[in-house]
């Protein structure tokens, strides 16, 4: 766990009490660990210093793999260009350089003239296409030494306590988060909920999270939490290692007498009324198959034989989904506002819809309505609303964004009418009142000013893990670098895989100026390095940009495409980043302190849009982080066949604003008794307990401080 500790709260946690002195050892670390962008904070290498040469061996060994890991720099980064960024042909050029290599090519020669006879060429016959043609330390040998600058990226890494103690705050952060979290979190959250299972336990607001939990308390025969009779299903599902958020279907394995009595009687005392079997209908056909698993009538649980004699038709409920249907088929918002109130979070669910058909004698009734019932609906879900509110007065955007549980996204057009605005505000005062009411109170409250446009994580679910990763939506100026450069690595399982990174051009009506890509790898002020379409071994490909150059565009779509082999969730190891140097860096073509994010992919599309780059009026380049995937063909995906999805895609999210960190900063003021912000703060000097908000932990923080960072940011989303 020293590894995971490390890469998500960036703390080395406290291995050995050996005393000694190892104070050359420790710098000698913290030099080596400069050359990836990292560096150890004074306590901590202060700490190093104090203990015996074999701890701090063990240490830096460990150290430096876990952090090579987490940018990218585990592997060696080859270009099928070895001398990338330069000297980069004609596409046409190279590929008539190929085709006259393949026929003097014996082994080749006769497959070629017979694609030419049919009048095509497959750059797969080609010997010379697709294939590292030189070693990685060839590569090597033709770039220059890497030239440092002090706007390089240095993260600090700080130290923490023993690692039962690290194990166990990460544990309680991830199991009591109040979002979602991605694939990566859920599998890590078993193995914590497996070392914590006689620890502190806390409230589990997300269901998911909760029959993960479940299911290893299970196999350690101990007692589980199930509030509603969905909680029981999820638990089922995941003993069964099915689909928790019941997307797809699951194949329910054999339970043993002790686990069916355990989930029927978890069943039995969840049924407290009738509303509580409302959610049998939602998935009704899996409670039949459950049912075939459990045996319910073979027991006296009567409460829970009633739900599935609503699944097999043997009861029948009066839905309240049928009484506010009709009521607003009828108009009638009131009747449908009451019957929603008792179910608030479907209430604020269906809060547009009320909205939409709400008369002005009604609004004041309504609103109060929503007033009251919103004490029973979670933080994140009311920050969603009010979120979603302020995009939909005034119709800024004439394009819908959708994106669904397995990640995938897409745009239709707005045909929605447009909200009274003095509506929405009356609403959104509302909400911040209830949000700031649930907010902490602190006494003193540091923020660092550069994370207010970090846009609320309201969701992890489908963003990939990895380092410096932002959440969906957020706005933030690149820096002042001139030189862009993007990085995919993928290495396959067993069957050969072709992914393809690719670069377009917009303009500011979202039409696409040009493109960098292996059908054309020279584009407007950008280079790409060489297509690899076999990654036994592994294969990265780059796309260099010079953002000094005038341009005619505005946005800088990177992408992804899966041209044949293996998914994003197949291969052995996939991951997309992006450096930012200055036009004067020499060096190889992948410079670990240089790398500003990268990001594992790992979604179910076949396309994936990691991020956008926008040229704003002022030239200044910002960043909006997109963490989505593009279905996509089943094969043979190229930038050409989906550069109007890409558009449609980049102009629908490009328009839509997010709440950011600002947002609860603003509302947490209230609510604290000293209130300081400032810009790159390095250390605090107040002496007693702070909570500090801000991109990096600072040194020097009074002991007992409460910290948010970009790595548990979602530990500032109220309950």
């Amino acid at each position: 766990m020293f590894k995971e500790i490390v890469k998500r709260t960036y703390r080395v946690s406290i291995t050995s009490d050996s005393k000694g002195n190892s104070s050359t050892l420790a710098l000698q670390l913290d030099t080596a660990l400069m050359s990836s962008g990292f560096k150890l904070s004074k306590e901590l290498l202060e700490y190093l210093s104090g203990l015996d040469s074999i701890s701090v061996q063990l240490v830096a060994k460990e150290l430096i793999e876990t952090i090579k890991e987490l940018i990218g720099d585990n592997v060696k980064h080859n270009a099928y260009f070895k001398d990338f960024p330069n000297n980069i042909p004609d596409t046409l050029e190279f590929w008539m350089e190929c085709l006259r290599d393949g026929l003097q090519n014996q082994n080749s020669k006769d497959t070629i003239i017979e694609d030419l006879l049919f009048g095509y060429v497959n750059l797969l016959n080609l010997p010379k296409y697709g294939k590292y043609l030189h070693s990685y330390e060839d590569m090597l040998k033709v770039h220059d030494k890497f030239i440092p600058l002090l706007s390089d990226r240095i993260t600090i890494l700080h130290l923490g306590k023993t690692l039962e103690e690290e194990v166990h705050t990460l544990y309680i952060s991830l199991a009591s988060s109040n979002i979602p979290l991605n694939d990566s979190d859920k599998l890590l959250l078993a193995k914590l909920a497996e070392l914590c299972i006689d620890k502190e336990q806390s409230k589990i607001p997300i269901k998911e999270n909760l029959s993960i939990i479940n299911k290893v308390r299970i196999s350690y025969d101990k007692t589980i939490v199930c509030e509603t009779i969905t909680d029981v299903l999820r638990t089922a599902v995941a003993l069964s290692d099915g689909d928790i958020t019941l997307t797809t279907s699951t194949k329910f394995k054999t339970f043993s007498r002790k686990v069916r009595r355990l989930l029927l009687a978890s069943l039995d005392g969840v049924i407290t009324s009738e509303s509580k079997l409302y959610d049998v209908h939602q998935y009704k056909e899996v409670w039949k198959r459950l049912g075939e698993r459990l045996h319910p009538y073979e027991y006296k649980y009567k409460n829970a034989i009633l739900v599935f004699d609503v699944a097999y038709d043997k009861a029948k409920l009066t839905l309240p989904d049928t009484v506010i249907n009709n009521a607003f088929k009828a108009g009638d918002i009131l009747t449908a506002t009451k019957v929603l109130s008792n179910r608030p979070g479907v209430l604020y669910r269906n809060i547009d819809r009320v909205l939409r058909n709400i008369g002005k004698n009604e609004l004041t009734e309504v609103l109060e309505t929503l007033k009251y019932s919103s004490s029973k609906v979670s933080g994140r879900v009311l920050l969603s609303v009010y979120e979603h509110i302020m995009n939909r007065f005034g119709m800024i955007n004439d394009k819908r964004f959708f994106l669904n549980k397995k990640g995938t996204a897409w745009v239709t057009d707005e045909t929605r009418d447009s909200l009274d605005k003095d509506t929405c505000d009356r609403l959104m005062s509302i909400l911040r009142e209830v949000i700031t009411y649930r907010l902490p109170e602190t006494n003193y409250l540091v923020v660092d000013n550069n994370i207010r446009d970090i846009a609320l994580p309201l969701s992890s679910k489908n963003i990939d893990s990895g380092f410096n990763i932002i959440p969906r939506g957020t706005y933030k100026k690149l820096g002042e670098k001139d030189l862009l450069r993007f990085f995919c690595y993928w290495k396959q399982k067993s069957e050969r895989t072709d992914y393809d990174l690719s670069t377009i051009f917009l303009d500011e009506e979202f039409n696409t100026t040009s493109q960098v890509s292996w059908t054309s790898l020279r584009g407007e002020s950008s280079v790409h390095s060489g297509d690899i379409t076999d990654a036994a071994n592994g294969a990265t490909e780059f796309i260099n940009i010079d953002l000094g150059k005038k341009p005619n565009y505005k946005y800088i779509v990177p992408q992804v495409n899966i041209y044949a082999g293996e998914t994003f969730t197949d291969v052995e190891e996939c991951f997309f980043g992006y450096m930012n140097l200055s036009s004067t860096q020499k060096g190889k073509p992948f410079e670990p302190r240089t790398v500003r994010s990268k990001s594992d992919l790992r979604g179910t599309g076949k396309i994936a849009l990691p991020l956008i780059f926008i040229r704003e009026v002022d030239q200044d380049i910002y960043v909006k982080w997109l963490h989505l995937y593009l279905k996509g063909m089943p094969r043979f995906n190229r930038t050409e066949t989906n550069r109007l999805t890409t558009s449609l895609m980049v102009q629908g999210i490009v328009n839509r604003d997010y709440l950011n960190v600002g947002f609860l900063v603003n509302l947490l003021n209230r609510k604290s008794t000293n209130y300081l912000e400032l810009d790159n703060i390095k250390s605090i000097n107040i002496d007693e307990p702070i909570t500090y908000i801000g991109l990096e932990q600072p040194e020097n923080l009074p002991k007992g401080s409460k910290v948010i960072t970009l790595n548990n940011l979602h530990e500032l989303i109220p309950v």
